[in-house]
């Protein structure tokens, strides 16, 4: 399965082992788009889950920003 979000977007990670990562790249800090790729090692179900991050969220004082959660229900079968 692949993934890809925009550059303000964090790594995604499934839960559990379902769903095992295989590659991923971009994201923030990097300002590049992420792209992940992940591989079925098992039948089940799993999220695959990512957040927003910015650079103001790691200062003193942190920004308001809101951030954003995406989350993909995943069934193996």
């Amino acid at each position: 399965m692949k993934v890809s979000l925009p550059s303000e977007y964090v790594p995604p990670t499934a839960q559990g082992d379902v769903l095992t990562r295989v590659s991923s790249s971009g994201g923030y800090p990097t300002g590049q788009r992420v792209d992940a790729t992940f591989h079925a090692e098992k039948s089940g179900r799993t999220d695959i889950t990512s957040s927003t991050d910015y650079a103001c969220l790691h200062t003193t004082p942190m920004c308001g920003i809101p951030q954003r959660l995406w989350m993909v229900h995943v069934v193996v079968s």
